[in-house]
């Protein structure tokens, strides 16, 4: 069986197995292939079903609370070893609860370099990174979190106030790492 009984997949490893293709309708198809019609699309799409918050439906908000709660509360060594009875689903509604708190914990300021940027278009500018990767830890606990802003991208809609520190300079710039 494909979905489960509240209409989700199960798990992504599981729709990968059982779908091969897809056919498209010729009228969609025709759609998708003017770039304006397909940005209407996409717009739509992410506002039906990407705008709320972690990507959840209706039936995961308890289970989005309790993950808050483990985030922000549990001992490490209680977390470690939950998190080997993990599946896919709880690891995904993880990493978008994650991504919100972090940069919330951090009151949406760059770590590294000190700014707090908050858009007129309600757009997310500070990121959630793993300090020890997810892919190696497996740790998704807030303590293995920073909040940065990976690269500059200025908007017209910002504006400045303070000609000592524009936010212009950093435009285009990426986060130096260390390898």
């Amino acid at each position: 069986m494909l979905l489960t009984s509240s209409g989700s997949i199960r798990s992504f490893s599981h729709l990968k197995e059982v779908i091969d293709y897809a056919y498209l309708d010729d009228a969609l198809f025709i759609l998708l292939k003017d770039r304006s019609k397909r940005e209407e699309l996409k717009a739509a799409l992410v506002k039906r079903y990407f705008e709320r918050p972690y990507y959840i439906i209706p039936e995961q908000l308890s289970l989005v609370a309790e993950i808050e709660t483990q985030m922000l509360n549990e001992a490490p060594a209680t977390y470690k070893r939950q998190a080997e009875t993990f599946d896919e689903e709880e690891i995904f509604l993880r990493g978008g609860v994650f991504k919100k708190l972090v940069p919330q914990i951090y009151n949406y300021t760059c770590c590294i370099s000190g700014m707090r940027i908050i858009s007129s278009k309600e757009v997310q500018m500070i990121d959630a990174c793993h300090i020890v990767p997810f892919s190696e830890s497996h740790d998704d606990m807030i303590s293995n979190g920073l909040s940065l802003c990976p690269k500059v991208l200025v908007s017209s809609s910002f504006s400045e106030n303070s000609i000592d520190y524009s936010i212009r300079q950093f435009e285009g710039k990426e986060i130096i790492t260390w390898s």
